[in-house]
């Protein structure tokens, strides 16, 4: 339920359900769900500029995917708090977090994941002035978005050339 209220914009709500899932959650043990949920958690906080309520989750469900081995989930949630790091201004975690989910992407196969990564981690080099390897990591996510046909995602990462633009 929690998901389907942030799904349409009902955040307080939302906040809600995550709890009392996260609750339930903890007293029967379940933490790849428990990991699940406190990214959702961690996202929507971000969405909602709450940065240290959205680390504190964000680094809850990396721990507890990593426990579990869920690879694509803790990419994921690297990428996440690659996000929350650029917001913060900090381009050296920026670059770890979307490098370390890069990898992992690549090894469980999610193509778009990967995809919209590398476009993540373009942006990043142009803002520290590595034009060339931010032109070649946007090129690679487009090329990747246009072999899976997601043409909605190739215009995500196309923004990322502004980026360079702007370097």
């Amino acid at each position: 339920i929690g998901a389907l209220e942030h799904d349409r914009g009902a955040w307080d709500a939302a906040v809600i359900h995550y709890r009392q899932a996260l609750s339930l959650l903890a007293d029967v043990g379940d933490r790849r769900y428990e990991g699940i949920f406190l990214a959702n958690l961690g996202v929507l906080e971000l969405e909602l500029d709450r940065r240290l309520d959205a680390r504190g989750h964000l680094e809850l469900a990396r721990d507890a995917l990593q426990e579990v081995k869920d690879d694509r989930l803790l990419a994921i949630t690297l990428g996440n708090l690659g996000i929350l790091a650029h917001l913060e201004g900090d381009l050296s975690a920026v670059k770890s977090y979307h490098t370390e989910a890069l990898a992992r992407l690549r090894e469980v196969g999610d193509r778009r994941s990967e995809a919209l990564c590398l476009g993540r981690l373009g942006a990043v080099n142009a803002a520290l002035d590595d034009s060339l390897t931010a032109i070649e990591q946007i090129d690679a996510a487009e090329r990747l978005l246009e072999q899976i046909g997601d043409d909605t995602a190739r215009a995500a990462a196309s923004m990322s050339r502004g980026f360079i633009e702007l370097a």
